[in-house]
């Protein structure tokens, strides 16, 4: 029809390099920039500022660093990161990291800085836990250093404790390295290590588009019963959510780009969905629910 488009994402990832140099952000960059499309996509910023899902360590030249996730209850039962653990890390470009991960038992799995394209090795522990990993100096999509670690036992749930990584320099140079745990993985926290920098989902953090982060609006609402609920351990009226990703990226550039009211805001209520009580709006039609995911719309709609 010729008129502006614009396109909402309330969705994103805790992976990748977090500095929009991917060929999925670099996708999303093109379709802004295109003058025949007239497109604007507004992206959440992502809730994972409290879930202690990114570390940053500096690896000195000649040595090596340490990060630690602690891994707490696990079983084959509920939540799908129970018995699957999923993490990430990357290193600037012209860099030599090798890696070893070791398990909360003491079994330790040796990955080289470099792995053969079409090559992703799987190991056993003594756990039953597969590890699944691929390393390499320098991604296909930025020249980066990059390795990946993919943690699974569909049996009985991977090994909890503390799982210890560490980042071993190889090239003379060390460098910094910076560690994500890909999202909802509640029973996996970074110990050693954690940051509180540089956390922002992709593609929010791609350059083009509009990455949203959330402010709290309210706190307290009327619910159906008439009665008045309260949000818990958040902050003030008017600051940003604790949960709301505030960047900036890992290369420094500032993402997210602004804020909206994502905390607490009123929405359509499923049929099908059974939220607690505190949760359904006066009339049973609308539920409260917070997260960057309801600030991104108010900036589309915008």
């Amino acid at each position: 029809l010729g008129k502006p488009l614009v396109v909402n994402q309330s969705q994103g990832v805790g992976k990748g390099p977090h500095d929009g140099t991917t060929l999925f952000e670099e996708a999303y960059n093109q379709l802004v920039t295109d003058p025949q499309k007239n497109l604007i996509i507004c992206i959440a910023a992502g809730n994972e500022q409290q879930m202690a899902s990114h570390g940053r360590a500096a690896v000195p030249a000649g040595g090596s660093a340490i990060f630690t996730i602690s891994k707490t209850w696990s079983s084959t039962q509920g939540d799908v990161s129970n018995f699957y653990m999923d993490f990430e890390c990357w290193y600037p470009a012209g860099k030599q990291i090798r890696w070893e991960l070791e398990a909360p038992g003491g079994e330790i799995v040796a990955v080289p800085a470099s792995i053969p394209a079409g090559e992703y090795p799987i190991h056993w522990t003594s756990f039953t836990d597969s590890v699944s990993y691929w390393a390499t100096p320098s991604h296909p999509a930025n020249n980066q250093g990059f390795a990946n670690f993919v943690i699974q036992n569909w049996r009985s749930g991977i090994e909890t404790g503390t799982w210890t990584v560490r980042a071993i320099d190889e090239g003379g140079t060390g460098g910094t390295v910076d560690l994500y745990v890909e999202r909802n993985q509640y029973t996996a926290k970074v110990v050693q290590g954690l940051s509180t920098d540089a956390i922002v989902s992709m593609p929010g953090s791609a350059t083009e588009p509009i990455c949203v982060a959330s402010y709290n609006s309210k706190l307290s609402w009327t619910a159906n019963g008439g009665q008045t609920c309260q949000a818990q351990n958040e902050n003030p009226v008017g600051d940003i959510s604790s949960f709301s990703g505030w960047g900036p990226r890992r290369d420094g550039a500032a993402k997210p780009d602004l804020a909206a009211p994502g905390a607490w805001v009123m929405s359509a209520l499923a049929s099908g969905s059974q939220p607690d009580a505190c949760q359904v709006g006066p009339g049973g039609k609308h539920w409260i629910i917070s997260g960057t995911s309801m600030a991104a719309p108010h900036v589309t709609g915008t």
